[in-house]
């Protein structure tokens, strides 16, 4: 970890993927790509969950990230996850017992306060992880497809709350299959995409020109045999 860094830098983090991309304080970074380009796998060795073979993946100081595959954490319940995750990044138990009822009521999880996780709906699950990631404020945050299966009111709390980070200087770095969504919000934008001669993952930014779906469709375009249907 280095120490008052100003940036997030990812570069060559394995041999699984090449490129690099900086996320400066602010800034709000897209991660795109099509199904099993290593997306969930990059969050994953950019926030120290995946052990990272070679090259430099480095985040300088407060973490907000939720890996939903790890077991356990489902048993608790909303307002004991919410609480127990302040509690285990830094907060007073009054100041984390506040929080967890601030989360709770600002994305309306009023009655699943006392369910455990694991029955909640995907969407509602959808909204506990994100406010768990971001119950402590952190200085970095991660999210790996926040906005899927979640109702267009709990969006607009989530993209709310992701506006307000920015603002505060959070870094955030999220994936995403919603191409609109992301460029209405995300000031960097990487798509990964398979480099067949190398049998690796290439890291390549967008500039911003043109409409990201064009430029992402073009990017990862596959012989389709210009067969115009299916049908």
């Amino acid at each position: 970890m280095r120490i008052g860094s100003p940036v997030i830098p990812l570069s060559r983090i394995s041999i699984d993927f090449r490129g690099s991309v900086d996320v400066s304080e602010s800034e709000i970074c897209a991660i795109i790509g099509g199904n099993g380009m290593g997306k969930s796998t990059l969050l994953r060795a950019v926030s120290g969950f995946l052990p990272v073979s070679s090259g430099i993946a480095e985040i300088s100081g407060s973490l907000g990230f939720v890996d939903e595959a790890l077991k356990g954490i489902e048993s608790f319940t909303t307002f004991e996850l919410l609480y127990n995750g302040g509690l285990l990044n830094g907060l007073e138990a009054s100041e984390a017992k506040a929080r967890a009822r601030q989360l709770i009521n600002y994305f309306g999880l009023e009655s699943a306060r006392d369910m455990p996780v694991v029955v909640l709906s995907s969407g509602t699950k959808k909204r506990v992880y994100f406010a768990l990631a971001i119950a402590h404020r952190p200085a970095n945050l991660l999210l790996d497809e926040p906005f899927e299966s979640v109702d267009p009111i709990a969006l607009e709390q989530m993209l709310n709350a992701v506006r307000s980070a920015s603002v505060a200087g959070t870094r955030i770095i999220f994936t995403s299959h919603q191409l609109d969504l992301v460029e209405s919000i995300a000031t960097k934008v990487i798509c990964l995409t398979k480099d067949s001669k190398r049998a690796t993952v290439q890291i390549t930014p967008w500039n911003h020109v043109g409409k990201l779906k064009e430029w992402f469709t073009e990017l990862t375009a596959h012989n389709s045999n210009e067969v115009e249907t299916i049908w």
